[in-house]
Order: C-alpha cells, then structure tokens, then sequence
C-alpha cells in the first residue's frame, strides 16, 4: 500500500490556479479586445470548424510584439494578422474551434504572449456547446454497397416463432427497394421491409420472421439481399436457428 501510495503524485491548488487563471504580464494594460469572450453557442459534432474573428489594439505608448499563441486544446488553432503592433496599431485574431470528437460543454481558452515565460499578456475564453450528429451513418458499421447496417446476424430459438428487425439506412442516392433471393428461403422464413421504398440517407427496417410452423429450416440460412452492387457474399444476413 505504501509503495502505491508513493505513486501519487499531488498538484498544489496554486499549481491548477496558476494554469487556470495565470498572472497577467504588465503588457495586458496595452491591449484590447473587441471582446475577450467568445460565445460560439451550439454545434453539431460533424459541423466544419467555426471560425471567430476578435480586433486587438495596441492602447499603448510602446509596441507590443506578440511572442507566441497558445489554446488549452488543440481543438482551438489562432492566428494573428501581424506580430508587431506600434501605438495605435490592431490586428485581428482568428479563433477556429473544430468540434469534431468532442462532445458536451466546453469553455477553452486562448492565450497570448508578449514576452517569454509563462505570464500572458491577456487571456481569451471560447464557450461552446457540441451536440451529437444528425448523420445516422456514423452507427451503422457494416456496409453492403448501397445500404449499411448495424448487425448482419439474426437468430432464432429452434420450434419458437419469432421476429428480428434489423435497421439499415439507404446510402445508393436514389430511393431504394430493398429484396432478396427468396429462392434460397425455406418457407419458415419470412422477409419484408419498412417502408417498402426507403428514401435516400433514410432509416429503414428489415423484418426478418420464424414460423415453425411453416416446416422445418437448416441450422444456419443465408438471406441473400438483391441488387446492392457487391457480391451475394458480402450481402447476406446470417440467421441462425438453435
């Protein structure tokens, strides 16, 4: 327990403030800001990355040089229009926030330095909400040319009618009917879709039915789906019957 113990490591509360909210360095009374809050409100997570433009100016009587920019996430890039700003002198920062992979409620910061170490001159904040996609591809993981789904395998319990749905979204660009080779079908097993027709990027649902009584079936079927422009292997459903 010692030995774990000794492990941990304890950051200081001054430690976290000063990384936080660091000492601002006497350059900070000769810049302003048109704002030092940028409310980026609410994106999606597959939304471009925003792009946010804030004025600076030298308020100053000496030129300001600007030593280097830094963020608290590498989310956040910025950019300044010119590193030395005489008396009277502004510039604008560009502030670009991508909210891909990130998901919730942030504020980040921007941090600007006049001179070497670790006292900016001032420090920016960017508030901003990411919300999940409206791509619903993103969940279906296994493709089968114009359609994905979210699972290619159905199983049944031997003797015990049943029904499986499966969910799939149209990927071909054009309104899909979606059949199989119904040859291949014992006639215990069923298949049918809703809706018949599934518009393009649209959620549709494969509904796969047991019916013993209908007559016997192999352990194991293939369900063979037409016309999706890969072979019969790579558009088969596996159901399986135990």
């Amino acid at each position: 327990m010692a030995a774990s113990q000794a492990q941990i490591r304890i950051i200081p509360r001054e430690t976290l403030d000063a990384v936080a909210f660091p000492r601002l360095s006497p350059d900070s009374l000769s810049l302003d800001f048109s704002t030092r809050h940028i409310m980026a409100g609410t994106m999606k997570e597959d939304d471009l990355p925003g792009s946010y433009r804030v004025e600076m100016s030298n308020i100053g009587k000496e030129t300001v040089d600007i030593y280097r920019l830094q963020t608290s996430c590498s989310c956040v890039s910025v950019s300044a229009g010119q590193k030395v700003l005489r008396p009277g002198d502004s510039t604008s920062l560009i502030v670009r926030y991508d909210p891909k992979g990130h998901l919730g409620q942030f504020e980040h910061k921007v941090f600007i330095y006049t001179h070497p170490g670790n006292s900016p001159a001032a420090v920016l904040r960017l508030s901003v909400r990411v919300e999940a996609s409206d791509d619903i591809s993103r969940l279906y993981k296994v493709g089968m040319g114009k359609i994905a789904l979210r699972s290619r395998t159905v199983s049944f319990r031997k003797g015990q009618k049943g029904i499986e749905v499966l969910k799939y979204i149209n990927l071909s660009g054009k309104p899909l009917k979606l059949e199989c080779e119904e040859v291949f079908l014992p006639k215990c097993i069923t298949f049918e879709t809703k809706p018949q027709t599934l518009e393009d990027g649209k959620e549709g649902e494969m509904i796969i039915t047991y019916d013993p009584s209908q007559g016997d079936a192999r352990d194991r079927i293939p369900l063979i789906l037409q016309n999706l422009g890969v072979s019969p292997s790579s558009s088969t459903i596996n159901i399986t019957i135990e």
